[in-house]
């Protein structure tokens, strides 16, 4: 089935309903304590589903009384960066690894200057690594788990890949095309990512979201590059 664009333009392009969009836009990307049960349910699952809130209560060295009053506070509409660290710091990406997916993100931008204004200051190790040829990026659904996760490779069909059900699957000119759009939609996600446990064996653990997160994240301006493939 093709993937479907959707357009989230309105028409409309008043003071009042800019302002109206912003305001809904910060509170969609405030960790709630509904996202912090997701996250927390993600490394802490009961087998019979929901959360394990005595393993997170371990994990975390808290007691389980503070754990629900985490996930079901109603005294509070959403939570201040400070306190989403003492939650779940743990679980979500390291603040280094966001700061070098910035540095990447330069870099990559810089890489497409290049290759429209001066082809000549292309790297040859892009050339030698095979970068310049067409790359896929896959964006996969863990069904069970209530994540998503993105990878990027020169693989143009996965099969009955592991990583869970293909939601979307675009194809850039290059690597390097593919990289800068995957690294600004995690910029994006940042208020949805967690990282994967270490038992589910994911090659990029920190790509990792809540299927929370709103559809309009995923897209970049990078995405005019991209050729939108069929996902079965």
């Amino acid at each position: 089935m093709a993937e479907r664009r959707q357009s989230y333009d309105n028409g409309t392009d008043t003071t009042s309903s800019m302002a109206a969009s912003q305001s809904s836009e910060e509170a969609s990307r405030a960790w709630t304590p509904v996202r912090v049960r997701a996250a927390l349910t993600v490394h802490y699952p009961r087998r019979t589903g929901g959360l394990n809130t005595a393993a997170a209560a371990e994990a975390l060295g808290v007691s389980e009384r503070t754990i629900r009053r985490w996930t079901s506070d109603t005294t509070t509409d959403h939570y201040t960066d400070a306190q989403v660290q003492h939650r779940i710091g743990p679980l979500l990406p390291p603040a280094a690894v966001l700061a070098d997916e910035q540095k990447r993100l330069a870099h990559d931008l810089q890489g497409l200057e290049w290759m429209t204004k001066d082809r000549s200051r292309i790297p040859v190790l892009w050339r030698n690594n095979g970068w310049l040829k067409p790359y896929q990026v896959y964006i996969a659904h863990l069904t069970d788990k209530r994540v998503c996760t993105v990878r990027i490779t020169d693989k143009t069909d996965l099969g009955s890949s592991k990583d869970g059900t293909v939601l979307q699957h675009l194809e850039f000119p290059t690597r390097i095309h593919a990289e800068a759009h995957v690294l600004q939609m995690l910029g994006q996600l940042i208020p949805w990512r967690i990282v994967a446990p270490d038992s589910w064996k994911l090659p990029a653990p920190t790509r990792c979201w809540l299927d929370t997160a709103p559809n309009s994240a995923l897209h970049t301006t990078h995405e005019s590059h991209a050729t939108t493939r069929e996902t079965s």
